[in-house]
């Protein structure tokens, strides 16, 4: 810009005293000044795509000039001096001549260079914003497989966690409806042949009927413990889903940013540890009272 800006400046509108017989076609003079005050405008206004079609229109227009000029210059060195046949007011020496044509071209040719070395920047400058935007191209490409691999591994985990805890829930029910039965025959048992057997005999039904029942409470806990990962992974698994869709309308950076921490901090954080569940689980006051019944029916006189 600001070599354009100099060499369009008022210095530079050029030799006059050639343009009589140089730029003696008045289509060529009216197209050259319009071309100078567009570009002028153009640069004022900072219109980059306006100024290098107009930059490159007035090259085309000072390079013919100074190469008339410059033809015309060196029939004068040539001559020695005369003056070119019509022109009465061409009074300069040729060497003069010559070499302020020579410095035109010059200018004309740094402006050249300005130019190119402009459109080769620009040109750089984009190649690397297409770079960059195949970069995140590349990244976002990434992010979904490697985002589609992580969810279909999630509902993996769902499922094997959900068939262990069915598992062991009916592992639980069994050993709940075992307890109960080995309670009620031996209680009936007691109850129609009298009591037969000793306190040891009692001590060995309460260890089995705790035994059992310990059994059911372990397998109750892993039911639970079970279904609460079973539970959590399918959520992870609906919000991996959801998550971009929900990030979509965010256009702050930072916020986005804290999100995404927040999110991968839920995501590949610690699995939920096992809790008590009393509609899983056989409590201790039910297994105390099972035990009590059992002993009762055993030492029965």
């Amino acid at each position: 810009m600001v070599i354009w800006w100099d060499s369009v400046a008022d210095d530079y509108h050029f030799m006059e005293m050639y343009v009589e017989f140089v730029l003696n076609d008045s289509d060529e003079i009216r197209d050259y000044k319009v071309t100078l005050s567009n570009l002028e405008q153009s640069i004022r206004e900072r219109k980059d795509r306006d100024t290098e079609i107009w930059a490159d229109k007035l090259l085309g227009i000072l390079k013919s000039y100074a190469s008339k000029v410059k033809s015309l210059t060196l029939q004068r060195v040539r001559s020695g001096g005369a003056k070119p046949e019509g022109v009465e007011h061409a009074d300069f020496s040729a060497h003069m001549e010559l070499r302020a044509v020579s410095l035109l071209i010059a200018r004309i040719e740094n402006v050249d260079y300005s130019l190119q070395l402009r459109k080769a920047v620009r040109d750089a400058r984009q190649d690397a914003a297409d770079a960059h935007t195949a970069a995140e191209s590349a990244r976002n490409a990434a992010g979904m497989a490697s985002g589609s691999t992580l969810t279909a591994r999630f509902n993996s985990l769902a499922n094997r966690h959900f068939w262990a805890a069915t598992l062991f829930r009916i592992l639980t029910a069994a050993g709940v409806i075992f307890g109960l039965w080995f309670a009620l025959e031996v209680s009936i048992g007691e109850t129609v042949a009298g009591p037969v057997g000793s306190p040891g005999h009692a001590i060995l039904r309460v260890s089995l009927l705790a035994g059992v029942l310990g059994l059911a409470t372990y397998f109750g806990r892993q039911a639970a413990y079970h279904r609460d990962v079973s539970t959590w992974a399918r959520t992870i698994k609906e919000q991996l889903l959801t998550f971009d869709g929900y990030m979509e309308p965010v256009t702050d950076d930072e916020l986005r940013h804290q999100m995404r921490a927040a999110f991968a901090a839920r995501v590949f954080g610690p699995s939920p540890e096992s809790k008590e569940d009393g509609s899983v689980t056989l409590s201790s006051p039910v297994l105390s009272e099972l035990a009590t019944a059992v002993a009762k029916a055993g030492a029965k006189p």
